[in-house]
């Protein structure tokens, strides 16, 4: 197996994406040629299992408005990490969203620009 692209997304986004390649797993798996053990390893390995587990626990939107305030961020904050930690962390607060972006920066944000993220989430994912 080979990694072909890499992205930063939000948790909604990646359980979607995880839940995706199950389905497409499942219809190919005639053509694949594989046995069933690892056809079943490879569509619910423990990996798999924890990795869903811990995004279905901790996703904060649902897929659909993740996208939508991801885009939405991503214009805002010119970068697609910041935009998929603040819609996993999704701070309630102007001074938390200040904190996060602090940290992220490594520089204190402009006030305007921390209420702006918690706008954007507050409208979009509630």
């Amino acid at each position: 197996m080979k990694i072909l692209d890499m992205k930063y997304v939000p948790h909604p986004i990646a359980l979607q994406a995880l839940r995706r390649a199950k389905v497409e797993l499942e219809a190919v798996k005639p053509h694949l040629g594989l046995g069933e053990e690892a056809l079943s390893s490879m569509i619910s390995g423990n990996v798999i299992d924890t990795t869903r587990s811990y995004l279905t626990r901790f996703s904060k939107c649902t897929p659909e408005k993740a996208e939508k305030a991801f885009e939405k961020l991503k214009e805002v904050l010119n970068n697609e990490y910041e935009a998929a930690v603040m819609i996993n962390i999704k701070p309630r607060v102007p001074e938390e969203a200040a904190d996060i972006l602090r940290l992220l920066r490594r520089s204190a944000p402009d006030p305007e620009l921390a209420s702006k993220v918690v706008d954007i989430l507050l409208e979009i994912c509630g």
